[in-house]
């Protein structure tokens, strides 16, 4: 199944439950998304407050997300793919809606609930503005 996925995104449990590793830091992270990119074009492993990892054919790196307080995580990863499938559909790198993502998510954390927590578009983009 994996070989027809375009694009793998996994969180922390998901990862050590395909690779049988548990990534404790974006460095191994970063090296079980080489593993699974083996077989998937494009990986982003989710790694709560320690960011992001990704690795595509254009290239790989790990995207920090800004330090919020959080209350609660539950719409968190939904956030992240929202906001990094839009920035992909808008055209954006995978970089770039990595980076988009992990503002999402790190955003949602600051409110409860699940939907009640996504963020605005606005409120994303405010924060990636210098």
């Amino acid at each position: 199944m994996l070989e027809h996925t375009d694009i793998l995104i996994v969180n922390e449990s998901e990862a050590y439950g395909l690779t049988g590793v548990q990534p404790d830091s974006p460095e191994m992270a970063l090296e079980l998304a080489q593993v699974l990119a083996e077989k998937v074009a494009s990986v982003i492993i989710t790694l709560g407050e320690q960011g992001a990892v990704w690795v595509a054919p254009e290239g790989k790196g790990h995207q920090p997300v800004p330090k919020v307080e959080a209350v609660d995580t539950t719409g968190a990863g939904d956030a992240f793919i929202g906001a990094l499938a839009t920035a992909i559909y808008e055209g954006a790198s995978l970089s770039q809606a990595v980076k988009r993502g992990c503002v999402a998510g790190s955003l949602a954390v600051t409110r409860l609930g699940a939907q009640s927590s996504l963020p605005w578009r606005e409120d994303v983009f405010a924060w990636l503005e210098p």
